[in-house]
């Protein structure tokens, strides 16, 4: 009887550790293991945004270096960039679209209406209004990749027309279904350094 009465008092007394344990030790580890995840899954989080901002930062700075010019006469401030004018043939070949007209256009200066005074900027303008043939499919594309240039481009312009007179453009468009006659204008955009060096001065 006293054997029993031992034998039962330590099991009662394993059990009582057991349970202890289990709810000191055991039971507070899935909480913990989770915390843990949700912390790590927040540095990875942190990681992730500090890499793609850092990215950004260096294409943001590697886009100025690459529009940047010291002064007007610098090749990517000419009213008719041969670099550019060669891309946009270039580009217009490979997508199959057909050009029909393109205009280089004189160097945007902004103006004071009132005062009939250049007003000083930190960039300038070039513009060029072309006509071309194109599908719907066709002319995305061509802005995707116009996107992608390294020099910065501004779509100032789009014209759409609907009818297209086969009769003027048959030669032209011959196996090329939903052709689209678009006049567009775009602008390259070129900063001066001497302006972006005395704008970055304001914010140090």
């Amino acid at each position: 009887m006293k054997k029993n009465l031992i034998l039962s008092g330590l099991l009662v007394v394993y059990i009582l550790g057991f349970w202890i344990y289990y709810k000191n030790v055991i039971e507070p580890q899935p909480t913990e293991i989770a915390e843990l995840e949700m912390k790590l899954a927040e540095k990875k989080r942190q990681l992730l945004s500090a890499q793609i901002i850092s990215k950004n930062l260096q294409n943001v700075n590697e886009l100025i270096q690459c529009n940047l010019v010291e002064d007007l006469s610098d090749s990517l401030a000419e009213s008719a960039s041969i670099p550019f004018l060669k891309y946009l043939t270039s580009l217009m070949d490979e997508l199959d679209i057909v050009l029909v007209s393109m205009q280089p256009m004189e160097v945007l200066q902004q103006r004071n209406l009132a005062e009939e005074q250049l007003i000083e900027q930190d960039y300038i303008e070039i513009p060029y209004s072309m006509t071309i043939l194109a599908s719907y499919k066709q002319f995305g594309k061509f802005l995707e990749r116009l996107e992608k240039y390294p020099q910065l481009i501004k779509v100032a312009r789009i014209q759409l027309e609907n009818s297209l007179d086969a009769a003027i453009y048959e030669g032209q468009i011959v196996g090329k279904p939903d052709q689209h006659r678009i006049n567009l204008e775009i602008h390259t955009m070129t900063i001066l350094k001497a302006s972006f060096k005395g704008g970055s001065e304001q914010f140090n």
